[in-house]
């Protein structure tokens, strides 16, 4: 009987410990399994853009994009030095007498009995000096029909003016100034008629010109203007056949073949030109190119 109370004995004992045991054990905090982490993932690989096509044009970036703003258009000026080249083409008319007509007991005979009214064109050349100054040299060339003188028959009447002047710009050369052109020179008067001619000569002392310059551009100018001369023809040469039925019964001019006009004979002319030039200054050069405020 003894034996099997020890045995209960161990019993109840082992049923103590295993229960403390227990309770130890299911105290302790619940260890969570350890988590292995995320395998490493490589990032893509890096695309390149598509390259641009022909048919389609690439725009430039905000960056490259650069504001065009044109230069101002360069002033007008007149050069301080250049060459000065141009021409003229007016309208030249004559007055005045040729000489005196002796048969007519000293009425005059008019140049309206040897020229008309007809174009002229003028060829300058010379320098411009200082914007203002223009020495230069010219020649005349008119081309009209013959006068009263000369009517029933073929005929034609030409004439010519070759000489040197000045000229002097006054006011703003750069825009419009007032032009003042004096010249001197000789002047001829031709009539042709059946393959004979007849001219007479006179030397032009003062010739005036008034008008106005008007620069366009830095080379070129135009100048409307009217031209004023006058002289005595004192030579001839040549000569030429009147038409028929002349009132005083001449032929032909009573002084001719190289004789010269006396002077009790002798009478004044005028001749008129209306028109305009263009003339060019070339190889400019000057301190200040630039226009004056």
């Amino acid at each position: 009987m003894r034996f099997f109370s020890r045995i209960a004995a161990v019993r109840v004992g082992a049923a103590c410990v295993m229960g403390s045991l227990s309770r130890a054990v299911f105290a302790q905090p619940a260890v969570p399994p350890a988590v292995a982490p995320p395998p490493l993932v490589a990032p893509p690989p890096a695309v390149a853009p598509p390259a641009p096509s022909a048919s389609s044009p690439s725009l430039p970036s905000p960056s490259a994009l650069t504001l065009y703003v044109p230069p101002p258009a360069p002033p007008v000026h007149a050069p301080w030095y250049a060459m000065w080249l141009g021409a003229r083409l007016g309208v030249l008319a004559y007055g005045g007498g040729v000489y005196v007509n002796n048969a007519k007991t000293g009425d005059i005979e008019t140049t309206g009995n040897f020229v008309d009214t007809g174009p002229a064109l003028e060829i300058d050349a010379g320098a411009r000096l200082g914007k203002r100054y223009i020495p230069y040299v010219g020649f005349e060339l008119g081309l009209m029909e013959a006068g009263h003188r000369f009517d029933g028959v073929g005929a034609g009447a030409n004439t010519i003016f070759a000489g040197g002047g000045f000229r002097y710009i006054a006011g703003d050369p750069d825009n419009i100034a007032f032009l003042g052109d004096v010249s001197f020179g000789v002047r001829r008067l031709q009539v042709a008629s059946e393959g004979s001619s007849w001219s007479a000569t006179a030397i032009e002392i003062f010739r005036l010109g008034l008008g106005v310059e008007i620069r366009l551009s830095s080379t070129l100018t135009v100048s409307p203007a009217i031209t004023l001369s006058g002289g005595t023809f004192t030579n001839t040469n040549g000569n030429v056949r009147f038409g028929p039925n002349q009132g005083d019964q001449q032929t032909s001019p009573p002084f001719a073949n190289g004789a010269n006009i006396p002077q009790s004979d002798q009478t004044s002319y005028y001749a008129v030109v209306v028109g305009c030039g263009m003339h060019f200054d070339l190889f400019a050069q000057g301190a200040s190119l630039q226009r004056a405020p």
